[in-house]
């Protein structure tokens, strides 16, 4: 029964700090990207194009191609 109970706190001890990092790591990358984008595009839409270019990275793509295909999806031409 013990090791019922400390199965929770085990997975919630693992999986919080896993998503505090992903998140930090999501936040980093976007202030960096937006802020190479400065004078270009308007502020919210470099965010929006540098947190797609993010989850275009994580999944295994080329960040620099992931923002270029955001720009275009994301930027008013």
């Amino acid at each position: 029964m013990n090791k019922l109970l400390l199965m929770p706190f085990f997975l919630l001890s693992t999986l919080i700090p896993n998503a505090v990092y992903a998140n930090s790591e999501r936040r980093q990358f976007v202030n960096v990207c937006s802020n190479e984008l400065v004078g270009v595009y308007p502020n919210r839409t470099a965010k929006k194009i540098c947190d797609c270019a993010y989850d275009y990275w994580k999944s295994g793509g080329d960040p620099a191609t992931g923002g270029y295909l955001c720009a275009l999806e994301h930027a008013n031409f």
